[in-house]
Formats: C-alpha cells, sequence, structure tokens
C-alpha cells in the first residue's frame, strides 16, 4: 500500500505548485483541468482536487468511462514536478469551508506568480473560477517529472 511522504504531501500542497488534472474519454484522448489545490488526507492516499466546474466538464464526464485519473504537481520554481496516479473515489460540491482553502490556495498561488511577472489580477482573471467541485481520489503510483535525469521513474512510496 502506497503513502504519499512528506516532500511529496508538501509538493503537492504548496501554494507553488501548478496542478493539472487528467483523465482519458471513450476514444483515449486525453482531457486535462488546471485544478484550484489538493488536499492530502491524513492517511497520506487520500486527496481532494478542486476542479472549477466551468472547464473541468470533459474530465467529469470521462469519468463514466473510466475510474483512472492522474494529476501533475510542479513547483513554479525549481521545476520540481511528480505524476499521481490513482483511482477516482467520488465527486461533489465543495463546501464552504473547501471554498475558503481555494480562496487562500489561489491568494498563495497569485503571490508565487507576481514573482514571476505576472500580476495578481491577471492570475485570478486567469485561474479562479467558482464553483468548483471536489474530486476524492486514492493516489496508488507517484512518477518523478523533474526535468533531469531519472525523469519518468517510479517512485517506491
Amino acid at each position: 500500500m502506497m503513502h504519499l511522504n512528506d516532500n511529496l504531501i508538501s509538493c503537492i500542497e504548496s501554494a507553488a505548485a501548478s496542478v493539472w488534472l487528467c483523465n482519458t474519454n471513450e476514444q483515449l484522448e486525453t482531457d486535462m483541468v488546471r485544478v484550484l489545490g489538493v488536499q492530502v488526507d491524513a492517511d497520506r492516499r487520500h486527496l481532494t482536487v478542486y476542479i472549477p466546474e466551468s472547464y473541468g466538464a470533459d474530465v467529469i464526464r470521462n469519468l463514466s468511462v473510466t475510474d483512472k485519473i492522474t494529476f501533475l504537481t510542479a513547483i513554479i520554481f525549481t521545476y520540481e514536478s511528480y505524476q499521481v496516479k490513482g483511482t477516482y473515489i467520488s465527486h461533489r460540491a465543495s463546501t464552504e469551508e473547501e471554498i475558503k482553502y481555494q480562496k487562500a490556495y489561489m491568494d498563495d498561488f497569485a503571490k508565487a506568480l507576481q514573482k514571476q511577472g505576472l500580476s495578481r489580477e491577471k492570475a485570478y482573471k486567469a485561474y479562479f473560477r467558482q464553483p468548483c467541485i471536489a474530486l476524492r481520489m486514492v493516489a496508488e503510483e507517484v512518477y518523478e517529472q523533474t526535468p533531469r535525469k531519472g525523469t519518468g521513474e517510479r517512485l517506491a512510496v
């Protein structure tokens, strides 16, 4: 049974992490959506991923085709990146508490993007959407994706 280690959790939940979730449709074509944060449960296996409804419809629709999902998390300053593969459990509307988390994530992500030259206003316009769907998944495999030697290797976590 896989458990995410401290470094992976830190990277996944980082305010400087750009996170994308994807799955495939009936033709095995990939659909991808940028998410508004990820929270790792205390068991270090289950995660909640926040998908804006306005541009996550294809990913949600694909859940009727496959329960396999993948997300990529990448730190925008260092390019430290990981691909987490897992299985869909459920989805629902975000709670008020989760919406507060999404706003805090976006505030911190916008600050990180400012260091890269993108204004807070442009960051919000580009990335912040409500309402969001809270998608639950269980992580099963993690792959190193940081651009360097060893990229693509499965991690033993």
